[in-house]
């Protein structure tokens, strides 16, 4: 049977910001609070050769910041850097360096229908394990109609002991279903590299 086309389907799929709580793992054990993002946009002059089609819905990025909160506190120590797919990444460092408080990056989605899209990923208050050790692994889902979306994501990296310095990876997958057709599409960013400085 065809693959699902997600550039018509999804179109007219609006998917709201989902509560901390639906997702699974470190995430839910975290108890954050929901919140509302946009889709991940970048200047077109450096814009990646790999776009979103214009009419490919921002209802994913929501999906997949859903456990963003509000704008971090002042006096945090920002890291920044770029991912392997040539998009930035932004973490700060919670003020007693036990947590990473907000941590976002830009991923390019690419599908087995052939389309691509991106999306901002990310989370809030990750505890740093021994050794500068992080590590997140959730799912989340949403339905509307006849349309359903399943997230999950795997996150690792490691901090150093000055909090200058954060190294990673994450691996995120989007599987699209229309339950009227029984058809799917499925949607993965690999395996993104990431580093972040001070």
């Amino acid at each position: 049977m065809a693959a699902l086309n997600i550039r018509r389907v999804a179109h007219a799929v609006v998917i709201p910001a989902i509560a901390a709580g639906a997702s699974t793992g470190l995430a839910a054990a975290a108890g954050r609070p929901a919140a509302t993002h946009t889709a991940a946009t970048r200047p077109a002059a450096t814009r990646p050769a790999a776009t979103r089609p214009a009419n490919h819905p921002a209802n994913v990025s929501s999906l997949v910041s859903a456990r963003a909160a509000s704008a971090a506190p002042a006096r945090l120590r920002i890291l920044g850097g770029l991912t392997s797919q040539g998009w930035p990444v932004v973490a700060s460092v919670s003020k007693d360096g036990r947590r990473i408080a907000v941590i976002r990056l830009g991923l390019m989605m690419n599908c087995g229908t052939g389309g691509s899209f991106a999306v901002i990923g990310g989370d809030n208050q990750l505890r740093i394990g021994g050794n500068g050790k992080l590590a997140l692994r959730g799912s989340w889902q949403q339905t509307s109609g006849t349309l359903t979306i399943l997230a999950m994501d795997v996150f690792t990296g490691r901090i150093n002991r000055a909090r200058t310095s954060l190294a990673g990876t994450w691996d995120l997958h989007v599987s699209f279903r229309d339950s009227t057709t029984s058809q799917t599409s499925e949607c993965d960013s690999g395996r993104v590299t990431f580093d972040a400085t001070h």
